[in-house]
């Protein structure tokens, strides 16, 4: 209210507020573009954000992999290094906390509640893949010609998005990541 209304509203006590009409259309597209303004700048940020936490927790679970295959390696000096979630996990190399195995349903045949928080299992999902962070994890050992084993692991969004980093990880310990596509062993390291 303003000026002679808002007095007329003071000395006529109640019947003077029943003549007020409240904000003006104006007032109210006003307020409206603000909140856009504020919107705008603010989600795109807060959504950089998130992913920026999705990608290190990511990393994060690339270092304990690798950590975990080489200890399984250790421990098993004539094996090869592992291709499979499910051997590193039994062994306790690496963590089943807050994992889904890929291809898991919350419902359905074959189901089995882990240990770990968050940890899902069927019987037809593949023991070289993991979901985690809505991030998926497909994990490869092998054995390259000249008879040494080998391994490497590539992590990608769920949703395929080719505007967050793909990663892609090796023997080396180097972590490596392209934008929106599959990584390869000459990718950027991180």
């Amino acid at each position: 209210m303003r000026g002679k209304e808002w007095r007329e509203s003071k000395i006529g006590g109640i019947s003077g507020l029943l003549q007020c009409q409240g904000f003006t259309l104006i007032e109210l597209l006003i307020v409206l573009v603000i909140v856009g303004i504020i919107a705008a700048i603010a989600l795109p940020t807060y959504f950089g954000y998130v992913q920026k936490a999705r990608e290190t927790v990511v990393i994060a679970y690339l270092v304990e992999l690798h950590k975990g295959q080489e200890a399984y390696r250790l421990d098993n000096p004539t094996e090869e290094y592992s291709g499979d979630f499910n051997k590193l996990e039994e062994t306790g190399f690496i963590s089943k906390s807050g994992q889904t195995q890929a291809g898991s349903t919350t419902t359905g045949k074959g189901k089995e509640k882990g240990k770990g928080k968050g940890l899902e299992k069927t019987e037809s999902a593949s023991p070289s893949s993991r979901e985690h962070n809505n991030y998926r994890f497909d994990l490869t050992g092998s054995t390259d010609a000249s008879g040494k084993s080998t391994w490497y692991v590539y992590a990608y969004p769920v949703d395929g998005s080719t505007k967050v980093r793909w990663f892609y990880q090796d023997q080396t310990r180097v972590i490596r990541y392209e934008i929106g596509k599959k990584p390869k062993s000459d990718s950027p390291p991180i």
